[in-house]
C-alpha cells in the first residue's frame, strides 16, 4: 500500500506541474514521458514481487497486500484526470490485478483437489508467475 500512496502522491504534483503546459499536445507528451513510465516501473515492481511468492498461498498476506496495492493504484487512476494520457498504461494496472486474482483462484482451486498441497507447491511456481518475467527460482 505504500507504493500506491507514493505513486498517487507523485502522479498528483506531476498532474499539477502538467496542468500547466498550455496545449493538449503537450500534456500528452508530458503523460507519455513522465507519468507512463513511472507506471510501469511501479507495475513491474509489483510483477517481480508476485514472482519472488514461493507460494500464493503459502505468503497470503504478501498475496493479498501485492493485490490491495493494485486496487488502490486502479481507484487512484480511475479519479485521475491526466490518466486519460496514460490509458494503455493505466489497463495494464487493471490487467495485472486481474491476471493475480485468477493465478490466486487457481492456486485455491488446485489446493482443493484430492492430491492436496503438495502438488500445489509442485506446479505454483510455473503456474502462478506473470508473464513477461522468470519464474522464481527457489
Amino acid at each position: 500500500l505504500e507504493l500506491a500512496s507514493l505513486l498517487a502522491d507523485l502522479f498528483e504534483r506531476a498532474g499539477e506541474r502538467g496542468s500547466c503546459l498550455s496545449t493538449a499536445d503537450a500534456c500528452k507528451t508530458y503523460c507519455a514521458c513522465v507519468l507512463q513510465p513511472g507506471l510501469r516501473q511501479a507495475l513491474t515492481a509489483l510483477k517481480m514481487r508476485w514472482n519472488d511468492l514461493s507460494d500464493p498461498l503459502d505468503e497470503a498476506r504478501q498475496s493479498a497486500l501485492l493485490l490491495e496495492t493494485l486496487q488502490e493504484i486502479c481507484i487512484f487512476l480511475d479519479s485521475f484526470p491526466m490518466a486519460v494520457h496514460i490509458a494503455a498504461a493505466a489497463d495494464e494496472v487493471n490487467e495485472l490485478r486481474c491476471t493475480m486474482l485468477e493465478k490466486l483462484a487457481g492456486c485455491f482451486e488446485e489446493a482443493q483437489k484430492p492430491h492436496g498441497v503438495a502438488c500445489v507447491q509442485s506446479q505454483v511456481s510455473s503456474r502462478t508467475s506473470l508473464p513477461g518475467l522468470c519464474p522464481p527460482s527457489h
